[in-house]
């Protein structure tokens, strides 16, 4: 919801509820205005809340959920679509994910579980390697990936894969 939205307070009680790092203040009911300063006929729940650790910056969960839901509860789904909404950032920007090689469900599974599975092999080198972050480590194990391939190729022709080694080591500088 932006700063500057209007709406029409219906009702209002404070909350005493809190999490780890969040203190919710007070739950509203309000109705919403439109751009065009026309009243919305659904009512909303406004739940407001601060950080533990930084009083001053207000937060404010917008939900047409039903009252069923604790404030609480509301704050928590909201935690768990920001998370969802970070996974699919990172397996975009990082996996490459955004476009489909296949239009079928059992395809785009097959294309998800592959994806999946590369992510943890690379956190898992990352991790076996000392080495915090990912881009590093995902250029870094396809490197060793390609490596590997070449050696076992030279290996499979009978030649020597020590040669690659040195070749590979003027070549890097490694």
């Amino acid at each position: 919801m932006k700063a500057n939205s209007r709406y029409q307070l219906l009702a209002e009680q404070r909350i005493d509820s809190s999490t780890d790092t969040l203190v919710l203040e007070k739950e509203s009911l309000i109705k919403l205005y439109t751009s065009s300063n026309r009243l919305l006929t659904d009512s909303f729940r406004l739940i407001s809340a601060h950080l533990q650790d930084k009083p001053e910056q207000s937060l404010l969960f917008l939900t047409s959920l039903p009252d069923s839901l604790s404030a609480l509860e509301v704050s928590q789904i909201y935690r768990q679509r920001w998370q969802i909404e970070k996974f699919f950032r990172f397996i975009k920007q990082q996996m490459n994910f955004s476009h489909f090689l296949s239009r079928s469900f059992n395809g785009i599974k097959i294309m998800a579980y592959v994806m999946l599975i590369g992510a943890m092999l690379i956190g898992l080198y990352g991790r076996f390697n000392d080495r915090p972050g990912f881009k590093i480590n995902k250029l870094l194990f396809v490197y060793e990936l390609e490596a590997d391939l070449v050696k076992t190729l030279i290996v499979a022709c009978h030649g020597e894969p020590t040669l690659l080694d040195d070749a590979l080591k003027k070549h890097f500088g490694q």
